[in-house]
Order: structure tokens, then C-alpha cells, then sequence
């Protein structure tokens, strides 16, 4: 085996890991739908950020918000970034649905690292060639200084990532144990000249949709991009070896890291779930129809909603209409220029936006 050894998570761990999850679900089954659309478009932006590693600005990081605002300020590597990772969620989602409706046998296949990491680098973010959708044949840039471990030479890296996605799919470990293993070891692997953390990461999102009842896990990557400090700390603590060896590397670090990552992610999300319930329930009760509540959820939680956002609602043409005529008669919304710094490619120049009256 020239991967390494898939650890056992401890069975508190994993029980605590398995307790959030369907609490989660069991709170977003039971929601509105107009709840469950608001969390999901919520959480969706916040996965693509978190993918993409381009998160908001905050002064205390450690203090997670539990509505967090979109980072105020997007530069075109930013934008690229998140295009990118939007189209790679995408293809997951795609994936998964594809695999619930018996048409694949896994949501990660051999070609799957090949056709994320195309996705993530075909708009050349960087600014520079990275060979999108192709696996590396030069050597790594490694820097002795910085971390002494050395990856594998650019010739073994097809084989070896053919058999850490065999191995995730198949080991006996619960999903989060092996999506956990496989991004680790991906990243051990570093199978492409850039894009390797977002690509990992996404694997991690593929192997984990198998097992959970919402078909996503939508804290995981968000809390490895809080604690991005931890995350490279215990991707490292199992990389003590000189150079890449299968069973000289020890991925139990960041796979006990990445379950408490994904439990904290999963309370922190039914936290979301009350809040915008609550929330819901307000703006219902002061006399909002189902749908405006549901719009100016979704225009508090963005900060601006453009006419695309009103599709990801389910809000057909007619009923954006009517929810946008009764909030702007209430003055609680207005049509707004999207503000400079936010301004993107392929994105209205013109949104939804709160009032300040």
C-alpha cells in the first residue's frame, strides 16, 4: 500500500460527530421551506467562500458569527477564486445527485480530482499557467525551510491519487474519517502545480456527501478556513517523515482535527437554522408574506441580492415581483448600484439592498 493507513476515529468522537449532524438535519427538515431555501442560500455562499478561502475580514476571528457578512472588498483573484469554486460546488452537487439516483457508484471518482481542479484553475485565478485539470509533471516547489517534508515525484502522482481515492471509498471508517484521510492525503500527495488546498478540500465535501442525510456538510470546510492555523499545524504533524512514503505518514492529527472542525461546523449551521427561523417568524408575524420574509432573510444575510439570487430562492418571476413590491412598499429594500467594491464579472449591476430607515 503506497498511501497511508486510514486511522480509527475515537467512538466519542465519532458519536458527538454522528449527534450534530442529525441534529442539524432533523432542525432543517422540520424548518419552512422558506427557511430551508434561506439556510441553503446562506450556507451556499459560505461553502464557496470557505472552498475558495477568500472569507470575510474579521477583527476577533475566534468569534464566529453566526450570520456572517460576505468580505467587503473582492479582488479579481477573489472573484476568479470563488468562480471557480462555485463551478467545482456545482459539480459535486451534480455528483451527488447523480449517485442518490443510482446512476454512479461514487460521488469521487478517478477523474473527479482531475475535473475539480479544472474548474478551480481554468479561469487562471493566479494569473499564471498552473496546467488546469492536469496532474503536475515537474517537481514540486518545496522549501526545506518552511516544512521538511518532500513530496513524491511528479511520475507516481496518477497511481498514488488512484489509490487514495479507491481507499476513501471503500475503507471501513465512517465518511468524515475518510473524507478527512483523503484530503490529507492529497495534499501529501500534491498532485497539481497550483489549486491543490481548494481541490483537497472539495474531495473531502465529495466523500462525506455519501453518508449524510442532507447530502452536504455545511460547516466542515468553513471551519477549516477559521482555523486555518490548525488546519496547516496538523496537516504537518503527520508529515514528519523527510519525503512521501505511504506508512511513514500519520493522518490521524488531521483527521481528529477535521471531525471536531465538522461537529463545531454542524452546530454552529443548527444555530443558523433557529436564527433564520426566528427571524422568519418576525418578519411573519409583523404581516410579510411568506416570500417577502424569505427575500429579506436572504438580503440581510448576503447584503445585496441580484436578480440571479432571485432564481437560487425559487422565486419564479411573478412571485420576485410581488415579494420585491411588497418590501419596497414597506421601505424595508430599494434597488441599489452594486457598490464598486464588490463589483464582478457576469454579476447585475444592480441589486436588492436593506434600508437604513
Amino acid at each position: 500500500m503506497n498511501v497511508p493507513a486510514v486511522p480509527a476515529l475515537p467512538a466519542d468522537a465519532e458519536a458527538d460527530h454522528a449527534a450534530a449532524h442529525a441534529a442539524l438535519a432533523e432542525a432543517v427538515q422540520h424548518a419552512s421551506d422558506e427557511v430551508q431555501r434561506a439556510f441553503v442560500f446562506l450556507q451556499r455562499r459560505i461553502q464557496i467562500e470557505s472552498l475558495a478561502h477568500v472569507d470575510p475580514v474579521s477583527a476577533r476571528p475566534v468569534d464566529q458569527l453566526i450570520i456572517p457578512a460576505p468580505r467587503s472588498f473582492l479582488t479579481r483573484t477573489h472573484e476568479l477564486r470563488l468562480q471557480g469554486a462555485g463551478a467545482a460546488f456545482r459539480h459535486l452537487d451534480s455528483r451527488a445527485t447523480m449517485r442518490r439516483e443510482g446512476m454512479i457508484g461514487h460521488v469521487v471518482a478517478h477523474t473527479t480530482p482531475l475535473a475539480l481542479h479544472a474548474l478551480f484553475e481554468g479561469a487562471l485565478p493566479s494569473g499564471r499557467e498552473t496546467n488546469a485539470g492536469m496532474w503536475r509533471v515537474t517537481p514540486t516547489s518545496w522549501r526545506p525551510e518552511a516544512n521538511p517534508f518532500e513530496h513524491p515525484p511528479a511520475t507516481a502522482v496518477e497511481a498514488l491519487m488512484a489509490e487514495a481515492v479507491d481507499t476513501a471509498n471503500d475503507a471501513d471508517r465512517p465518511a468524515i474519517v475518510r473524507a478527512a484521510w483523503l484530503t490529507f492525503t492529497a495534499l501529501s500527495i500534491h498532485p497539481f502545480v497550483d489549486g491543490n488546498g481548494r481541490t483537497a478540500r472539495a474531495l473531502a465535501l465529495g466523500v462525506s456527501s455519501e453518508a449524510l442525510e442532507l447530502g452536504v456538510d455545511w460547516g466542515l470546510a468553513e471551519q477549516w478556513s477559521v482555523a486555518r492555523r490548525a488546519y496547516v499545524e496538523m496537516l504537518q504533524a503527520g508529515q514528519r517523515a523527510s519525503s512521501y512514503g505511504g506508512r511513514q505518514l500519520d493522518a490521524s492529527p488531521f483527521v481528529a482535527f477535521s471531525a471536531e472542525a465538522s461537529t463545531v461546523g454542524a452546530r454552529l449551521c443548527l444555530c443558523r437554522v433557529q436564527t433564520l427561523d426566528l427571524e422568519f417568524e418576525r418578519l411573519t408575524d409583523a404581516g410579510l408574506s411568506a416570500q417577502a420574509a424569505l427575500l429579506m432573510l436572504s438580503v440581510r444575510c448576503a447584503r445585496f441580492v441580484d436578480p440571479d439570487d432571485l432564481d437560487a430562492l425559487g422565486l419564479d418571476s411573478s412571485a420576485a415581483d410581488r415579494a420585491v413590491a411588497e418590501l419596497v412598499d414597506r421601505s424595508m429594500i430599494e434597488w441599489r448600484q452594486r457598490p464598486p467594491s464588490r463589483t464582478e464579472i457576469r454579476r447585475s449591476a444592480h441589486g436588492l439592498a436593506a434600508t437604513h430607515g
